[in-house]
């Protein structure tokens, strides 16, 4: 790799990470489509690279949120074992089926991430329907320090079993796809779990630090990640990140959903033809 192709790398590494912090998703949706792209790499290696990337990231996002209180860690542990247990599924799948296959399962994802981001708004008032509703109930033992605010908010977790679920499917697309499992924990926690959506965001980001570890490990072993490529991607994805949060504030969140949700769309058109389908 040239000193050009390392530069463009930086380039799309810290584009991905910023769309990801101001979206909450993680940057691996671009990230990947943008490595197969400028690389030419296969599709499992642009995975693992962006495994390892989600590895530092998540950690260092996660460690913020632990200082603020905002991770409910018992949740955490609970969700964790079917997270990690979906990425070993994750794995075991990536090498049994060939590298078009993975860009067709990328970009049906993509569509998916493109209308649940687009759409994703009205997840926005969780904090306050959920602290109001566990306000009114006796065993909410829960609660938070909203940090924008400084008020005391108090939750409960419902659907526990339906979080398990998603959990595992958020192991298996991490493992697959190497985009981390945040678009699908997100809006679960925040959604039929009922979680404030700061909890529901830090949980999720703490889970996934652990889930991309796991996952990271038969790609190491298989020798699909290429050192370098891996410290670029994570440098410039954890600089996007930092950019990323401190613009999220001041941009207009619906407009930023719709652009980012275009963006997204014709990720997935360039994966689907790198897979030999057609989505329009």
């Amino acid at each position: 790799m040239d000193w050009t192709h390392a530069a463009q790398v930086a380039a799309v590494a810290l584009f991905a990470g910023a769309f990801g912090a101001m979206m909450g998703v993680g940057g691996g949706v671009i990230l990947v489509p943008g490595l197969i792209a400028l690389l030419g790499l296969e599709p499992r290696q642009a995975v693992a690279c962006s495994v390892i990337s989600v590895v530092a990231t998540s950690s260092s996002g996660a460690i913020r949120f632990l200082r603020q209180r905002l991770v409910d860690v018992p949740l955490a542990l609970q969700l964790e074992g079917s997270t990690v247990f979906g990425s070993i599924v994750g794995a075991y799948v990536a090498y049994r089926v060939s590298g078009e296959a993975v860009a067709g399962l990328f970009a049906l994802f993509l569509l998916y991430a493109a209308f649940s981001v687009a759409l994703g708004g009205r997840h926005e008032r969780a904090p306050a329907d959920s602290g109001t509703e566990a306000r009114a109930t006796s065993d909410a033992p829960r609660s938070y320090i909203d940090p924008a605010t400084g008020d005391e908010v108090f939750y409960r977790v419902r659907n526990l079993n339906l979080g398990r679920v998603a959990g595992l499917a958020a192991g298996v697309i991490s493992a697959l796809l190497g985009v981390g499992g945040g678009i699908v924990m997100v809006p679960a926690m925040a959604g039929r779990m009922e979680l404030p959506i700061r909890v529901a965001t830090a949980t999720s980001t703490f889970m996934i630090g652990i889930t991309a570890a796991a996952t990271a490990v038969p790609y190491l072993a298989h020798g699909e990640v290429n050192p370098r490529i891996a410290a670029i991607c994570t440098l410039g994805v954890m600089a996007g990140a930092r950019l990323g949060s401190l613009a999220a504030g001041k941009i207009d969140a619906k407009r930023l959903r719709w652009l980012f949700g275009l963006v997204l769309l014709y990720t997935a058109g360039r994966m689907a033809l790198r897979a030999g389908l057609r989505l329009w």
